[in-house]
Order: C-alpha cells, then sequence, then structure tokens
C-alpha cells in the first residue's frame, strides 16, 4: 500500500494538490513466475481552468505477471 501527496505552489501562483493512493498484492504461482495485481487512484487538484491538469484524475487497475530466470 502506498499513499503519496504533493501540496505546492505552482509557477503561475496555483496552490496546487496532487493525490496518489495504491494498494498492490502479488501471488508467487511457481518459484519464478509472480502475477501481480494493483490500485491505482490519483487525483489532480488546484491549476487554473486553462490546465491540461484541471481537475485531472486516474482510477486503474493493472495486472502483470513476470517471469525470472
Amino acid at each position: 500500500t502506498r499513499y503519496n501527496t504533493v501540496d505546492a505552489e505552482g509557477a503561475s501562483g496555483d496552490d496546487i494538490e496532487i493525490s496518489r493512493f495504491q494498494l498492490g498484492a502479488g501471488w508467487f504461482m511457481t518459484r519464478n513466475i509472480l502475477l501481480k495485481l494493483e490500485y491505482v487512484s490519483q487525483k489532480h487538484d488546484g491549476y487554473n481552468a486553462t490546465s491540461i491538469f484541471n481537475e485531472g484524475k486516474f482510477d486503474g487497475l493493472m495486472a502483470e505477471a513476470v517471469i525470472s530466470f
């Protein structure tokens, strides 16, 4: 589990806040194969209306399999 937050003042003087929550779990199917599942939620606040980051957010699920030799 991870939680990150940033609270800063942007170059244009805006009070910017970014928060990210991440939850992950993994399972070793065999000695060298790992299956991993993660949920991520990220939110951007405080950008001015003309910014591409204004009210930006992301919620998603990721599945990953890793094979090691």
